[in-house]
């Protein structure tokens, strides 16, 4: 998506507050965070997803990380730990050695070796669950120096306020997006970021960032909150702490394995039997299609590409439902009333039948990825299948439909 520079001009606007501008105060965070040598911080993470109404709490978070100048894979050492009111979930260590991840729902720990893995290490230096400004190198999200000039960026400061117990700044950013009419982009973003930074160390103590965005006419909103409810910095003594013996007992060592997808039913197989409820509280069964063209796409709420397909699997329902074709959407994440279902689907127009299902149906058809598209014949023989969306998808299935009906 491009921004425009042309129909509104908007000037970066500074706000003085005690002989300081909101460049100033970034910059000097900035500063801060980078000045970090090693430390300890608590981090509260909060929640409100796109396909979801309310806030959650995610995860507590408790962290030790410690720069290092030897290590030229990661620039740090890091033991990150994940509770859940006060049980620990997930751990994720990096010592220089290897990165270990640690689940409690499988108690299994999992070892990337060094040597063996340091490109998959590397793709995951920076897990979400750490808080951005102080691990990041560009120390993300705050504004860089070209962000604080952009034209599509206003920075507003408001009046001080006691975050977690320390008077913090409160810098507002908002990103302006105008799609131009060369982007084929088909949705719009507006993001809105606010920042609390200690007026003490200029630690930025709390994020949040809001995301509206707009798809098939329908305003999605996601939202994140990011606090340190404590934090001390370059004063660890205990580099022990990044040993694998911080890996509690009860997981079970093994080591990395690369994943492989599971391949999607082969053509010729007959399609797994099922009986579901539908969006109108009717039930469908697999059985009631016989003699039918069945298109069946496995897809969730929040999926894009799932979004991009729901036109395209309308628009063949449309045109061959009075022919012999069935579209049939299952959904394994969502439900109906707790996720609106009903106007998210009214929303794209979408009138061929929604079923919903538990996560084993689509372990039955090997999906691994969403959307996934089965088309079965009508003795339910699958005849095409695949997994994902491309701008080739319609073509493709209308010719495999025209065949077959």
């Amino acid at each position: 998506m491009k921004t425009t520079n042309t129909t509104i001009l908007l000037l970066l606007v500074h706000f003085t507050s005690f002989g300081q501008d909101v460049g100033d105060i970034i910059k000097a965070s900035r500063k801060a965070c980078n000045a970090i040598r090693s430390g300890y911080y608590e981090m509260d993470e909060f929640m409100k997803f796109l396909d979801s109404k309310d806030t959650i709490q995610r995860m507590d978070n408790k962290t030790y990380f410690m720069k290092t100048e030897v290590d030229t894979l990661l620039p740090w050492f890091y033991l990150d730990q994940s509770f859940k009111r006060d049980t620990l979930i997930y751990t994720l260590l990096y010592n220089g050695n290897a990165q270990i991840n640690a689940y409690r729902y499988d108690s299994t720990a999992t070892v990337k070796h060094v040597s063996q893995w340091p490109d998959v290490i590397k793709r995951v230096r920076f897990d979400d669950s750490f808080y951005g400004p102080l691990m990041h190198g560009s120390n993300h999200p705050l504004p860089n120096d070209s962000d604080l000039v952009a034209v599509d960026r206003i920075f507003q400061l408001h009046k001080d306020e006691m975050i977690n117990g320390t008077w913090c700044y409160h810098i507002q950013d908002n990103e302006l997006t105008k799609r131009e009419p060369a982007d084929t982009s088909d949705y719009d973003l507006r993001i809105e970021s606010h920042f609390w930074i200690s007026k003490t160390d200029f630690i930025p103590v709390q994020y949040v960032q809001h995301f509206d965005v707009v798809i098939d006419n329908d305003t999605m909103y996601q939202y994140e909150l990011r606090s340190l409810k404590n934090y001390k910095f370059n004063h660890l003594k205990d580099k022990n702490i990044f040993s694998v013996d911080s890996i509690p007992s009860y997981f079970k060592m093994k080591d990395y394995e690369p994943y492989k997808p599971v391949e999607l039913l082969s053509v010729e197989t007959i399609a797994p039997t099922w009986k579901l409820i539908s969006l109108n509280d009717d039930s469908l069964s697999l059985a009631d299609l016989k003699g039918k063209l069945v298109l069946i796409d496995f897809f969730y709420k929040s999926c894009y590409p799932c979004m991009k397909a729901l036109p395209v699997l309308q628009k063949l329902h449309e045109k061959h439902k009075d022919k012999g074709l069935v579209v049939v959407g299952i959904d394994p994440y969502d439900k109906k009333e707790e996720d609106d279902m009903i106007n998210f689907l009214a929303k794209r127009g979408i009138t061929y039948p929604v079923l919903f299902s538990d996560r084993a149906l689509p372990k039955q058809y090997n999906v691994s990825g969403y959307p996934t598209i089965y088309l079965l014949d009508k003795e339910g023989k699958i005849i095409h299948r695949h997994s994902g969306y491309s701008e080739d998808m319609e073509t493709m299935l209308e010719e495999i439909i025209e065949r077959n009906l």
